[in-house]
Formats: structure tokens, C-alpha cells, sequence
């Protein structure tokens, strides 16, 4: 019986270990997945206060062209229009961009990354 003993406990040892392996792999992937959205939503914050200002800055630079400021912010309110247009127009290609970008965040190893970086 002692055989069998060591073997069950072989057996439930090794399954505790995969378990905690698999829970660490979770834990992991989650927070590469976190500090992404994070980073993406700083990186959008930014870019909204500089689409923000660039806005205001060329709506005054054409009203100091001779332009009326009435007509110059509706001529930058036309470029964002036309911008959005374009986004969304293209949005299955970008929507297919960050779904692989969001793909390689989650299937990243950090045993591939270890390899990648000795290559």
C-alpha cells in the first residue's frame, strides 16, 4: 500500500502545482490585459486634449486669417466631421487591428518572450 500511497500523493501534488500554475497564468494575462487598457486610455486622453487644443488653436488661427470665428470653428468642426467619417468608414480594419493586438496581449507567454529576446 505504500506504493500506491506515494503515488496518490505524487498525483495530488502534482495537480495542486498545475492548479496554482494555471491560477499565476490568469493572474498574469490579466493584468498584461489591464495595464494595456490602462496605457490605451491614457494614450486616448491624450489624444483627445491635443485633437482639443489643435481644434481650438486652428479655429483661431483662421480667424486671425481674416476668417469670422463663427465660420472658422464650423470649418474645424467640418475637419473632425470628415476625420470621424474616415474612422468610421475604416472601422472594421481598425477593429480588426486591436482585436489581434488584443489576441497577442492575451496568448503572450513569458517563456515565448524569454526565447524572442535570446534570438
Amino acid at each position: 500500500m505504500g506504493f500506491i500511497d506515494s503515488i496518490k500523493e505524487r498525483v495530488v501534488n502534482y495537480a495542486e502545482v498545475y492548479l496554482k500554475l494555471l491560477k499565476l497564468s490568469f493572474v498574469e494575462r490579466t493584468s498584461h490585459v489591464l495595464s494595456y487598457l490602462v496605457f490605451l486610455f491614457i494614450c486616448l486622453f491624450i489624444v483627445f486634449c491635443v485633437l482639443l487644443f489643435g481644434g481650438f488653436g486652428m479655429a483661431e488661427g483662421l480667424a486671425d486669417l481674416g476668417i469670422p470665428k463663427f465660420f472658422s470653428f464650423l470649418i474645424v468642426i467640418g475637419c473632425f466631421l470628415m476625420l470621424l467619417w474616415v474612422m468610421v468608414a475604416s472601422r472594421k480594419k481598425i477593429t480588426g487591428k486591436l482585436g489581434d493586438v488584443f489576441i497577442d496581449v492575451l496568448t503572450d507567454d513569458a517563456s515565448e518572450n524569454n526565447e524572442k529576446q535570446q534570438n
